[in-house]
């Protein structure tokens, strides 16, 4: 009789998300897709460091913009928790520093101004406002249609 019980999940995999059962764990996989964001930020990052690292400043800066500006899904990020918010912000400001070389305690927003590249609140503010851009014009189009 043991053998015939299955185990159930509540959760699965379907693609890049976790799917749950129930809307009370919701805060859970917030905080797993943010821990998976930032976990995948530094691995791009150590990356583009070890393997890149007697490239020129130009280059590097390219494959930053590259490889760890664009951040998934970061327009859906409305209710988010402060701290995994956080996290991931100062995992893009070190993997920055990290690539510049630069100590610690170096201000991440005069590298970011002094090299052009957007920061990460840019980028967040940037995504949203592009998204809510293709929605209108999205809606627009339909009315047109009508």
């Amino acid at each position: 009789m043991q053998s015939l019980l299955r185990r159930i999940s509540m959760q699965f995999k379907y693609r890049p998300q976790f799917v749950r059962s129930s809307t009370e764990n919701l805060f859970v996989a917030i905080f797993q897709l943010f821990m998976k964001q930032t976990r995948a930020l530094y691995a791009r990052a150590n990356t583009i460091i070890r393997k890149f690292s007697a490239a020129s400043l130009s280059i590097k800066l390219l494959l930053f913009r590259a490889y760890c500006t664009p951040l998934y899904g970061c327009q859906l990020w409305c209710s988010m928790f402060q701290y995994s918010y956080r996290k991931l912000n100062v995992a893009y400001n070190d993997v920055f520093r990290q690539l510049l070389q630069q100590p610690r305690w170096c201000s991440a927003s005069q590298l970011f101004v002094l090299n052009n590249v957007p920061t990460f609140s840019a980028i967040c503010v940037s995504s949203c406002i592009h998204c809510i851009a293709r929605s209108e014009s999205l809606t627009m189009f339909s009315y047109k249609l009508h």
